[in-house]
């Protein structure tokens, strides 16, 4: 069997760096945001800074997953699938804005049965959204029911 651990290494490292470098563009944006307080009314951008935390979080976590499986520690398996979360909100949240307040560059529709294919994909990837987020949250596996005494008395049954 191979021994994985400099992979593990690897990734976490490269994890960790990727939220360092998400950490850095969240502050480049949020020290723009506090230079030109008339943005802070744009709640499209709010959303975006509030997902792209979430990914950072994200990338810490599952970084320091890495580290511990680079060290040999056992991993517990969690019950919330934080990265289901996180794509199905991205998913809806993207559907949602380029439908609400297209940009000037995105794509426009010629005609009516265009208009009503992009309001189609918008719907699915939105429902597909809705589906990962539903699906991040495993059920509790049921306990095997504590079997109850018998009713009658040991005594009772021999005769």
């Amino acid at each position: 069997m191979t021994n994985k651990r400099p992979l593990h290494l690897f990734l976490g490292i490269i994890l960790i760096f990727l939220a360092a470098l998400l950490g850095l563009a969240l502050a480049k944006v949020t020290f723009n945001f506090i230079r030109n307080p008339g943005r802070f009314s744009a709640p499209w951008l709010l959303g975006e800074q509030i997902l792209r935390i979430g990914l950072g979080a994200f990338c810490v976590w599952i970084g320091s997953r890495e580290f511990q499986r680079a060290t040999g520690q056992a991993v517990k398996e969690p019950g919330f699938r934080w990265g289901r979360m996180l794509a199905g909100t991205w998913l809806v949240f993207f559907s949602l804005e380029s439908h609400f307040s297209p940009s000037p560059n995105s794509l426009r529709a010629n005609n009516e049965s265009e208009a009503g294919g992009m309001l189609i994909a918008t719907m699915l990837a939105v429902l597909g959204g809705m589906i990962l987020v539903a699906y991040s949250v495993e059920p509790r596996k049921s306990q095997p029911p504590i079997e109850q005494p018998s009713k009658r008395n040991s005594a009772q049954g021999e005769t």
